[in-house]
């Protein structure tokens, strides 16, 4: 009987997980309240599917952003990937609460242009294992609403000097999001961030067929780019010292934040193949929290 209980659950969540939450404003412009959905996160919490089926394999960095329920703030958005952990530091400027729609929890930024951010420094750490990489993977479930015209950062590397990102993940239209590696870009994809969606992007340099040595995935789907400037044959990655692993924004002083929210981010050294990808979106469609 309990068998059939949680299955009904989990059937129940893959069907509501699909459809979009519309992100509604109030007057001020801010994103309004997820208080009423979070009533039912931590039972649906519970009865969803095991990540730890996600891939391990050249992972660095995994934050769920689940420490803490709708409304309430926390000082850090915890590491969950292998080795020492790399916490980030969570700066609020007024804008930033965590949420929880239909189970899954996340970081909601609830205004553009301002300087909410969640950021570490990456001296020292084992993000500094993509320097000089070939290959790596941005991993990020997110529901865009609104960005600045300026760009705003879903998952940066850099400092406010390097503001375009040494392997970011941006975006200044919430129809296209932009790969950038060394401060350039790399490729643009059309892509609908205004509803919840995996995103998965590759860069594998080493590839002799110049499109595949960046691919973006959509919840686990390969998207065809809108627009690229390849890399050359075995470009490494470069990641100067001095700088950042930035989630929602970029330490720019003007803020660079987006509007929206941000469920789970992760980053791979290893470029995720297509089948692991797809198996990954499947997982985290569903449920982004451990």
């Amino acid at each position: 009987m309990r068998t059939s209980v949680m299955s009904a659950i989990i059937l129940g969540l893959v069907a509501t997980a699909c459809v979009d939450i519309p992100v509604s404003s109030v007057d001020d412009g801010s994103v309004a309240s997820d208080a009423d959905a979070s009533a039912v996160s931590d039972a649906m919490i519970d009865a969803s599917p095991d990540l730890l089926s996600l891939v391990d394999l050249g992972l660095l960095v995994r934050y769920f952003i689940d420490e803490a329920s709708a409304g309430q703030t926390r000082k850090k958005v915890l590491d969950h990937g292998p080795g020492v952990a790399l916490d980030l530091d969570i700066f609020y400027d007024g804008e930033l609460d965590y949420f929880a729609i239909l189970g899954n929890r996340g970081l909601a930024w609830r205004r553009a242009g301002r300087k909410d951010i969640a950021s570490a420094a990456i001296d020292g750490s084992k993000i500094r294992d993509l320097d000089n990489s070939t290959t790596g993977t941005i991993e990020i479930v997110a529901h865009i609403v609104a960005v600045m015209p300026e760009y705003a950062h879903l998952l940066h590397i850099g400092d406010s000097s390097d503001d375009s990102g040494h392997f970011t993940l941006r975006t200044n239209d919430i129809n296209e999001v932009q790969l950038w590696l060394n401060n350039a870009e790399l490729a643009a994809w059309d892509v609908t961030l205004g509803i919840r969606t995996v995103l998965t992007v590759v860069v594998d340099t080493t590839q002799v067929t110049d499109t595949d040595r960046v691919k973006l995935y959509v919840d686990g789907t390969l998207v065809n780019q809108d627009r690229s400037s390849p890399p050359t044959v075995n470009t490494p990655i470069m990641i100067p010292g001095n700088r950042s692993l930035s989630l929602g924004n970029s330490p720019n002083e003007d803020g660079r934040s987006i509007e929206g929210r941000i469920y789970y981010a992760a980053l791979y050294e290893n470029a995720l193949t297509q089948e692991q990808a797809k198996q990954n979106a499947s997982l985290l469609i569903v449920n982004d929290d451990q």
